[in-house]
């Protein structure tokens, strides 16, 4: 009977195992500066926007189970097919006339080659603690960009004054 109990608590423990290792919760991000050289590895999607910003290129690594694929910023299929790279060219906030919402506004440019379907923009409200308050996100028009294209956007997520800062994140598909 002991055996058995063994032989049960080390089948359950590889099956654990097993699901923790196989099945992650976090989406892996490189991060490359302008010229293309490696600049770090990270899965804070927080920290990833503020290099996007500043003009680093992003590609996923691994992406997490719990989310629904979605590609980011400069994300390749694969080595041989070209990459998309949208840029925020300008994008601003202010409160709604009726002081229920917030509205932001933008910018975008596809600066590649490579025509992008279904294009969104993700707009994160964070309190003055950094904490997440609330996710909102809109279809650019128009959703499809061709090579040099812009498009603007319309977000309208709704008015609190816990909101401190924004930042945006832009996926397609």
């Amino acid at each position: 009977m002991k055996k058995y109990k063994f032989f049960l608590l080390i089948i359950s423990l590889i099956f654990l195992l097993n699901i923790f290792l196989l099945n992650s919760f976090a989406t892996l991000y490189i991060i490359k500066d302008p010229e293309g050289s490696f600049t770090l590895i990270t899965n804070l999607e927080k920290l990833v926007f503020k290099y996007k910003l500043l003009g680093y290129t992003i590609y996923i690594v691994k992406e997490s189970s719990q989310k629904t694929p979605s590609k980011s910023q400069t994300s390749p299929k694969s080595k041989s097919e070209p990459t998309a790279d949208i840029k925020i060219i300008d994008w601003t906030h202010r409160i709604s006339d009726g002081g229920n919402y917030y509205i932001v506004d933008g910018i975008l440019k596809n600066i590649s080659n490579v025509t992008v379907k279904f294009l969104k923009v993700k707009v994160i409200a964070f309190n003055s603690k950094g904490n997440l308050v609330s996710i909102e996100e809109t279809y650019a028009s128009p959703s499809t960009l061709k090579a040099n294209q812009e498009a603007t956007f319309t977000a309208m997520p709704t008015y609190t004054p816990e909101i401190k800062s924004f930042e945006l994140s832009i996926l397609w598909d």
